[in-house]
């Protein structure tokens, strides 16, 4: 009787070993493994950035405010929040004027001219349900200053020109307000009106090679009304800046 149940102990084991490796045998060879990469991406946000171009021969904006942070808890009816960004003091907007006197002739001589820049605030809409946000951003920008855009290079094999734009100097001589117009504070509104707030308004100080300026907008706030205190949520939108020879 022991040795029968022995036997029956050491069979039941041998059973069970034996199980295990079938059922490993049933897991595919080739797609019982994958990989998914991870990347990461760590951007530097300097407060501004180039804009596209193109800049010889061209009225443009050189260099833009990359974005604008806002954080706060609601509140009824009307309350307001400042730019948070890390790098508001170096949210730079710069014009350059290198219009010459025959129009697409970069050879021709240097001519200049009145110019316009104006901003426009779009809907602020919510990405959880779409809702718009009912508010006005303020800014106060900083004294305009001379912007020296710096040389040309040739950027394509055809030998195609255009400024590579130098970065901004914040020890830049202070700009002569005899020829400039600069609104201080001026108002963006959500889904407003497009607003001038710098002007060239004379062309005095062009014989001396001063062809551009900048200012820092980064001194802002955003003030948001809403009489239902249902204003939790995270909001987007952009600012569209202009500059035109239309005064």
């Amino acid at each position: 009787m022991k040795k029968t149940i022995l036997s029956t102990i050491l069979l039941s084991g041998l059973v069970l070993s034996v199980a295990a490796p079938s059922a490993l045998a049933e897991v595919s060879t080739k797609s019982g493994q994958g990989e998914t990469e991870v990347n990461v991406n760590i951007l530097e946000d300097k407060g501004h950035e180039e804009n596209e171009g193109d800049y010889l021969g061209k009225l443009a904006i050189v260099w833009k405010p990359t974005k604008f942070d806002f954080e706060g808890s609601q509140s009824m009816n009307d309350f307001t929040l400042r730019n948070r960004h890390d790098k508001r003091d170096d949210q730079f907007i710069a014009v350059n004027d290198d219009r010459r006197e025959t129009p697409g002739d970069t050879s021709s001589d240097y001519k200049g001219g009145t110019w316009k820049l104006s901003g426009q605030l779009g809907d602020l809409t919510a990405l959880s349900n779409n809702k718009s946000l009912n508010a006005t951003m303020t800014f106060i920008p900083s004294a305009l200053q001379y912007y020296d855009i710096g040389n040309t290079k040739d950027l394509t094999p055809e030998e195609i020109k255009d400024f590579v734009p130098k970065k901004i100097d914040k020890g830049s001589p202070t700009a002569d307000m005899d020829n400039y117009g600069l609104v201080n504070p001026f108002n963006l509104k959500a889904e407003g009106d497009e607003v001038t707030f710098m002007r060239k308004t004379s062309t005095d100080d062009e014989g001396q090679g001063k062809r551009g300026v900048f200012s820092n907008l980064g001194n802002n706030e955003i003030r948001i009304i809403d009489k239902t205190g249902n204003n939790v949520g995270l909001y987007e939108g952009q600012i569209t800046w202009t500059v035109s020879d239309q005064l």
